[in-house]
């Protein structure tokens, strides 16, 4: 918690919560940080939210869930409008790059401890310390109660899904946000290839083909780009699939075809860039 390099104990309450700091000789010191208010957390989560040098909180609680920022000496709640008020009975916390932006976006399970029924909330990381709501399917009502959140990409298409335990059993619920191309023919030369989209209502404007991907992908204003520049050229196809035909050219058998596409915004408030996929020519 303070950057000392020896790990510090979070404490959660049925009041006031706690953080006990590590001396480095295996002693910790308690009543040391100040904690806001009386609350009933039931799990922690930490990150440098705000990106300045130290580890802030958020604690899933029964009532509403707090967003806590490190000031050196203590947490103070964060600021009004950067997190959004909630009542829930909130049992698990998972932090989790929902949109695959880089930034650590937060997953809250509730059980139906109180009136409310079990559901999954999402809030977003607007990576400028705020977080909002996303409203993932309206919330999404689980079958039974959540005891604890995991997180990994579980069906290998580059975005982060969730997995829920509980006492009836395990839920998993897969990562819708985000676009994705799929092509589901092989790549041969002197045969017709398609690339489609998934897993999104909004049609490609233009599609991008590149012969190479950057070391790291560039953040722009629609998303993620991770195309060699040098080596891409759009092509303006309007529609949720494009089929060309690769030319029957040896020289080609063994090139890897970079696909990105940029999807218009019908559904979107703006145009949004997919995943990106990669084929080579057999």
């Amino acid at each position: 918690m303070n950057n000392d390099g020896y790990l510090d104990a979070l404490i959660g309450n049925t009041g006031e919560n706690a953080v006990w700091i590590n001396n480095g000789s295996g002693v910790f010191l308690p009543d040391l940080v100040t904690m806001p208010g009386d609350t009933w957390t039931t799990d922690f989560a930490c990150a440098d939210f705000d990106l300045d040098g130290d580890i802030d909180l958020v604690c899933a609680n029964r009532g509403s869930n707090q967003l806590l920022a490190n000031i050196g000496n203590g947490f103070v709640e964060a600021a009004a409008g950067l997190f959004p008020t909630d009542n829930d009975d909130t049992s698990s916390v998972e932090l989790f790059d929902f949109e695959g932006d880089g930034d650590l976006d937060i997953a809250f399970g509730a059980d139906a401890f109180g009136a409310s029924a079990p559901f999954l909330r999402v809030y977003r990381n607007d990576g400028l310390a705020g977080f909002h709501d996303v409203q993932v399917h309206g919330d999404v009502r689980l079958d039974w109660s959540v005891v604890s959140l995991t997180s990994a990409d579980l069906e290998g298409d580059g975005d982060v899904d969730l997995v829920s335990t509980g006492p009836n059993g395990v839920q998993v619920m897969l990562n819708p946000s985000r676009k994705h191309l799929q092509a589901p023919l092989v790549a041969r030369a002197g045969r017709s290839y398609t690339v489609q989209v998934v897993g999104g209502a909004s049609p490609p404007t233009t599609w991008l083909l590149s012969l190479g991907a950057l070391p790291a992908p560039v953040a722009t204003p629609f998303g993620l780009f991770r195309l060699d520049p040098i080596t891409t050229v759009a092509l303006p196809t309007p529609g949720s699939f494009l089929s060309v035909t690769i030319p029957s050219n040896t020289t080609l058998v063994g090139v890897d075809l970079h696909w990105q596409a940029l999807l218009a915004p019908v559904s979107l408030p703006q145009p949004e860039l997919t995943d990106m996929i990669v084929d080579r020519v057999q």
